[in-house]
């Protein structure tokens, strides 16, 4: 009882900071409240400790291995603060996994760093300053690895993140790997978790989302020929979008907490704006895929630095039809900037080859969103492409659809208006899901799947066919740039024999965490909290700390 009242009251808490986030009374709140968040994430790492496998169990496993990679580490110092390079070497010198090489390059520090004697250590000090990306390619240079991957000199590892990546090869050589991370404070105590979905090539036009651990196998850095300087500031960034060109290209994510970021008042870790050359060299980077990759979009520059939005250009006007299965469409007709569309009351009558299901009690609030959407709907790689939906006050109704919550899916982030741990909620995306409320597909490929099924008469109706739509190899995107406000009352629970349907029919998929969201954050409720582990958690071993 004790216990349900705890959660209920910090449930409330969190409500409560929900409501004031965009307030003058926000920074209040916290000063009073202090930083439920900082404390809830201590207390999942504590928890991620407890339950971590025994010592021996990585020296079994290793034993196992057919393949042992050697792994290249990267690190960039200039007038290092000598605590945190030490720390940085360290975490390096204790790592699980033996068979590493790191590469250090001192760019004409005014106090060179003093580097530990091990023969796996590597050390050459500049005379003259290159550059963090002339200082990693020097590095680079060095390495013999089958792998190279960076460490930057103020940040610190996983004792088993080289462990989970030579761990994951076992599986499949990928080409490139990233894991998820976490920001620590000056005194490298954790402060709050970096968690990451799968690949998601959409993401990543958009942000830098892989972040630390990026790790790449070198020939294909090779290829590539490095790190570029006139994208200091975003190299890695510039690097990532390079290394990943090619869509056949292995991409792995490893689910596992395995690099520490740490902030202080010069890292973009802790101030976005620290800095404000890393925006530019950001956007520049991506601006440079898009001339490679031939894409006609351009690039705008999102609320947040470093962060951007792509958006697509029409590759032809067509005609579209709106399904509006009740309503007059009013609203529609008044704020939709595109001119070639028709309103029509089912899918049979459409005479343009793109559909778009529309909920009567659905508002564009910007004349742009059906072009928007129609210009990613238009590439064919794409099937379904969905809109972010807002109740009248802000809050989110949907940003995409997870699957494996209760009833079968669940819809992260409702009701809140931005999430504390799942900061994807507001970036265009790759997503396993997406609501009927309001998306767009091609004729062609809503008629090749049979469309909607008649059996589900709740949102797994949704789920359903989106699934059908990436079993016929499409991808599911949710596209940030149309943004309406949903109206909705009240949803409509599944029955149970939906339910048994669902799973019955999905089983296969439900089986495995959804890709597109972390097996960090809790199932059982859609506010995207942490799940603290526990010694009867099942589902594999726990994440690294």
């Amino acid at each position: 009882m004790f216990e349900s009242l705890r959660e209920a009251a910090a449930i409330q808490k969190r409500k409560l900071g929900q409501k004031l986030l965009h307030s003058p009374l926000h920074p209040l709140y916290l000063k009073l409240a202090g930083s439920p968040q900082v404390r809830e994430y201590r207390q999942f790492v504590a928890a991620l400790a407890r339950t971590a496998p025994p010592p021996e169990c990585f020296s079994v496993q290793m034993a196992a291995w057919t393949y042992r990679p050697r792994i290249s580490i990267l690190m960039a110092a200039r007038n290092s603060r000598p605590d945190w390079f030490q720390q940085a070497v360290e975490s390096v010198l204790a790592q699980i996994y033996p068979d590493w090489q790191l590469c250090i390059v001192d760019d004409a520090s005014s106090q060179p760093v003093q580097p530990r004697d091990d023969p796996r250590i590597s050390f050459v000090a500049l005379q003259a300053r290159a550059g963090i990306s002339g200082a990693l390619n020097r590095a680079l240079e060095m390495a013999s690895g089958d792998y190279i991957c960076v460490l930057d000199h103020d940040d610190f590892l996983s004792a088993e993140a080289l462990f989970r990546v030579a761990e994951t090869l076992q599986q499949q050589r990928y080409e490139v790997l990233y894991s998820d991370e976490d920001y620590v404070d000056e005194q490298g105590l954790p402060v709050r978790p970096n968690l990451k979905p799968d690949w998601s090539p959409e993401l990543l036009s958009n942000c830098m989302y892989v972040g630390h651990l990026v790790i790449a196998s070198r020939p294909l850095m090779d290829k590539v020929g490095g790190f570029r300087s006139q994208f200091d500031g975003a190299q890695d960034y510039d690097l990532v979008l390079r290394l990943t060109d090619q869509p056949a290209t292995g991409v792995a994510h490893i689910p596992h907490i395995l690099y520490h970021w740490r902030q202080h008042q010069e890292s973009i870790a802790q101030r976005p704006d620290a800095k404000p050359w890393a925006n530019d060299s950001g956007r520049r980077a991506v601006e440079d895929m898009l001339r490679r990759r031939g894409w006609d979009a351009k690039v705008m520059d999102a609320e947040i630095p470093t962060r951007y939005y792509v958006v697509r250009n029409l590759a032809r006007r067509e005609r579209v039809s709106i399904i509006m299965r009740s309503g007059s469409g009013k609203a529609v007709e008044q704020n939709t900037g595109y001119e070639d569309f028709e309103i029509v009351q089912d899918a049979s009558k459409a005479t343009g080859p793109y559909l778009v299901f529309l909920h009567a009690d659905v508002r564009p609030q910007n004349p742009d969103w059906l072009e928007n959407l129609l210009a990613v709907a238009q590439r064919p790689e794409v099937g379904v492409v969905g809109a972010k939906l807002v109740y009248p006050n802000g809050a989110i109704q949907h940003s995409g659809i997870v699957t494996g919550m209760p009833g079968g899916a669940g819809y992260p982030g409702h009701g809140l208006f931005q999430s504390d741990y799942w900061r994807w909620l507001d970036y265009t995306r790759n997503v396993t899901a997406v609501s009927s409320a309001c998306v767009v597909t091609r004729k062609q490929v809503f008629e090749s799947i049979g469309g909607f099924d008649d059996a589900f008469r709740s949102d797994l109706a949704d789920v359903d066919f989106c699934l059908r739509v990436r079993q016929a190899g499409f991808e599911i995107i949710l596209e940030q740039s149309a943004y309406l406000i949903h109206e909705e009352r009240e949803r409509v629970q599944p029955s149970s024999e939906e339910q048994e349907l669902f799973r019955k029919r999905w089983h296969a998929v439900l089986r495995k965490p959804d890709p597109y969201y972390s097996r960090y954050l809790r199932l059982d409720r859609e506010d995207t909290s942490l799940r603290i582990p526990t010694e009867n958690a099942s589902g594999g071993s726990p994440p690294a700390v």
